[in-house]
């Protein structure tokens, strides 16, 4: 190893350093890179998948997730707030957010 290669962290392999992306304190390699972690689907933020606050098919990390989106009620979908119908107050005096029939059909 010389002062141009660098191992990741994560597997140990050694790469050029032009070739390792920083993730928090890891510098991982491609391959890691791709295994290990998403890109946001809102911001494009890469996040670790253990951080990821989406489904299989939508990735979020917690500020997306916290911010502009909602779990319905009904059917346990994550939908976007703008295509959030909230019913009534419940017992607890919290609105419940359901999914608008296109979510649910």
């Amino acid at each position: 190893m010389n002062e141009k290669t660098q191992p990741c962290t994560h597997c140990g392999a050694v790469h050029p350093r032009v070739n390792l992306t920083w993730m928090g304190s890891a510098e991982l390699c491609p391959e890691c890179l791709q295994r290990y972690t998403v890109c946001c689907d809102c911001c494009g933020e890469r996040i670790w998948m253990a951080n990821d606050y989406g489904t299989h098919y939508l990735h979020l990390c917690a500020s997306c997730r916290a911010d502009n989106y909602v779990t319905c009620e009904n059917c346990g979908a994550l939908i976007p707030q703008e295509d959030a119908h909230y019913n009534d107050e419940d017992a607890s005096g919290i609105p419940s957010a359901s999914a608008f029939s296109r979510w649910t059909s």
